[in-house]
């Protein structure tokens, strides 16, 4: 009966180790996940703003180029 218990309540000790050992784990897990998700939020709104950019600097790219196209038809 003795032994038993001795078994038992090494089980039990592991047990609780291995359910430390899993919070643990779990909290470490998310705290990733949120700054995973917080850098790809950073690095999307930074391609948003690079995306606008490249739109606005081909805007312009375009514009110049028909300025110039007019010119040299004035030519």
């Amino acid at each position: 009966m003795k032994l038993k218990m001795d078994v038992f309540q090494s089980t039990n000790d592991g047990l609780i180790s291995e359910k430390k050992h899993l919070t643990l784990e779990l909290k470490e897990t998310k705290e990733l996940l949120h700054i995973y998700e917080e850098k790809t939020k950073q690095l999307m709104e930074d391609l948003q703003n690079t995306t606008g950019e490249l739109q606005s600097n081909k805007r312009e790219m375009i514009g110049f180029s028909e300025i110039n196209r007019d010119r040299e038809a004035k030519i």
